[in-house]
């Protein structure tokens, strides 16, 4: 998405410095013509792209955000549970003796992608750790998207 905005905004910044150009006598009017056509057939697919929504899915509007960070704060819990649930398997293992307070090696979180991820700072089966740090190449074969807090970088 910070890709197409760029791209639109880039395209934008052109078309102008085209338009003050041919007004200092620097481009034609049929090279401006030329350009604005084609700039604004790109802008018209950008925002085709950026304004694609599916109402009735959770996820569109953390996918279609500005602010991800923000959206899933002012994600109901409801749709939060929904989006989690599609995403990944949360796992709460067994602790052993109780009262030790909460031991994050003691949830797995698995993409369904069917590669686990530990909150951790093990690397997982895709290379990825809880840290953030970007799974190694060799090890890169999972292809889920997940970015959950404490679980995919």
């Amino acid at each position: 998405m910070l890709a197409l905005r760029a791209e639109r905004a880039a395209i934008k910044e052109t078309l102008q410095r085209y338009a003050r150009d041919e007004v200092l006598g620097k481009r034609t009017p049929e090279q401006v013509t030329a350009a604005t056509l084609v700039g604004t057939q790109r802008i018209a697919e950008i925002d085709q792209w950026l304004h694609a929504n599916v109402t009735d899915d959770p996820l569109a509007d953390l996918v279609n955000a500005t602010d991800p960070v923000q959206a899933w704060q002012d994600t109901p819990l409801a749709n939060k549970r929904l989006i989690i649930d599609r995403l990944m398997t949360v796992t709460i293992l067994p602790m052993g003796r109780a009262g030790r307070g909460f031991d994050r090696s003691s949830v797995r979180i698995e993409a369904l992608c069917g590669s686990p991820h530990k909150a951790s700072n093990r690397p997982n089966a895709c290379g990825a750790v809880a840290s953030g740090r970007p799974p190694s190449p060799s090890r890169a074969k999972c292809r889920c998207n997940v970015r959950a807090e404490g679980a995919h970088p």
